[in-house]
């Protein structure tokens, strides 16, 4: 306490020195509390050994050895970032060369020629075997020729854009054609035509040949058999036949054409008498003209150009006008060529008489 009471009396003194000498006072003060000017006995040690050193001499540290040197040296996020940029620049080129690919690819094609195709006929050459199946999924065209060896079977439907040459040809169901030319035409079921049928040469049919709709031939139409027609029969042109048998017929006129027979006056006509005809042997006029001294007999006879098939055809005469309408006049030698005009009374004398005729088989 007396010491305590003295520094605090001796601070409380006034000093006799300078402002100066009392800052500089200050000062060595405040070196002698700084730590770092105070040195511990290891740290003189040390700075003793380092005035030995020489400053200039350069200090090898010890580098560390393998991989554990190699990453040391190796920024990771530098690599991971450069790794990045070459996997996306790969993929961008795989893209690039992919796509232009596709774009300019090219099918090598190869010409066949006839004796190519002559050579695959004949070679023995075999691709896979029949329990083996080409399934083709996109569309093939075709430019040269393609030969089958065995059938050719069509799921779906044949479209033919030119002309089709086969020998023959067999469809189980319905076939579609726009222009079908035939040398040879079987149909061993039903024929069915919905148009017109234009046949230029001969139809053959073993069986019933049955039309719905007209049949327009331009050409001749034989029928080796008989033909049924359970409708009309329409001609515009000429029947020509043999023999046609009818049941009923109905026609609303008949034109016989055919050659004039000739025809010989009877001595009944008279003395002087003529005879003329015009007709055919089926149907015509003949006219008399009666001379003096007319008496029963014949007063014509009528030779055919032809011969019936028959030697009892059957003449039916009529009178023509009033000029022998009286008389008693009939038909008498009646043959397969000629028939004659008889009377059994006298006719007119100086008198024309006409008798039409008919004669039907």
């Amino acid at each position: 306490m007396p010491e305590e009471n003295k520094a605090q009396n001796s601070d409380n003194q006034k000093s006799d020195k300078s402002p100066e000498e009392l800052m500089s006072q200050v000062s060595n003060a405040d070196e002698s509390l700084d730590p770092s000017s105070k040195q511990s006995p290891v740290d003189s040690m040390a700075d003793d050994s380092n005035k030995d050193i020489d400053p200039t001499t350069n200090v090898t540290q010890p580098k560390a050895k393998g991989i554990k040197g190699l990453l040391s040296k190796i920024n990771i996020y530098l690599v991971l970032f450069i790794l990045v940029v070459v996997i996306a620049a790969a993929a961008y080129v795989v893209m690039y060369f992919m796509n232009q690919k596709s774009e300019t690819v090219k099918i090598e094609t190869a010409q066949i020629t006839e004796a190519t195709l002559e050579e695959l006929k004949t070679s023995d050459a075999v691709v896979g075997d029949p329990r083996q199946i080409l399934t083709i999924e996109s569309n093939a065209v075709i430019t040269g020729k393609v030969v089958m060896r065995d059938t050719l079977d069509v799921a779906g439907a044949l479209n033919v854009g030119g002309a089709l040459s086969i020998d023959s040809i067999n469809t189980a169901g319905p076939g579609t054609f726009q222009a079908l030319q035939t040398n040879d035409l079987q149909a061993a079921g039903n024929v069915t035509i919905g148009g017109m049928l234009d046949v230029v040469s001969t139809i053959s049919t073993g069986e019933n040949l049955s039309v719905a709709g007209d049949i327009n031939g331009g050409g001749r139409l034989d029928i080796g058999g008989q033909a049924t027609i359970g409708g009309n029969l329409n001609v515009n042109g000429t029947i020509s036949a043999k023999g046609i048998n009818f049941d009923e017929i109905s026609i609303n006129r008949i034109n016989i054409t055919g050659n004039i027979p000739g025809v010989a006056v009877g001595s009944a006509a008279g003395g002087g008498g003529t005879a003329s005809i015009s007709g055919t042997d089926t149907a015509g006029t003949v006219t008399i003209n009666t001379g003096g001294g007319t008496s029963p007999g014949i007063l014509a006879t009528i030779n055919f150009t032809g011969a019936f098939s028959s030697n009892n055809p059957h003449p039916v005469i009529t009178p023509n006008g009033p000029g022998c309408s009286s008389i008693s006049y009939y038909v008498t030698n009646v043959s397969s060529t000629q028939f004659s005009i008889a009377t059994s009374t006298p006719s007119p004398t100086g008198t024309s008489c006409k008798f039409n005729y008919i004669v039907i088989n």
